[in-house]
């Protein structure tokens, strides 16, 4: 399972802006376009599509889908420093 820089991004966005709406949505009294007009917008600039897509994703496990890009990440370096390690060796 590939994890990208982007989608990390969006979800880390995607679950500020549930923790935002949440208590209103909650709630229950208003609609989601207003809950995003009055209270999302400024603190996290997306449109009103955007916003009602963030609210549908899963950010239940983002925790570990960030242990896993760091650890993709890892392995890219280590074997961009092996390989490095044998261009140097090689050239001597």
């Amino acid at each position: 399972m590939k994890v990208t820089k982007e989608r990390l991004s969006y979800l880390k966005q995607a679950q500020y802006v549930q923790r935002l709406a949440e208590p209103y949505i909650r709630k229950g009294k208003l609609p989601l376009w207003k809950i995003h007009t009055k209270f999302v917008i400024e603190e996290a600039p997306v449109s009103l599509n955007t916003f009602r897509k963030m609210l549908k994703e899963d950010v239940s496990h983002l925790n570990e889908k960030i242990e896993i890009y760091r650890k993709q990440m890892e392995e890219q370096h280590d074997r961009e420093v092996e390989k490095k390690r044998r261009k140097r060796i090689r050239s001597k």
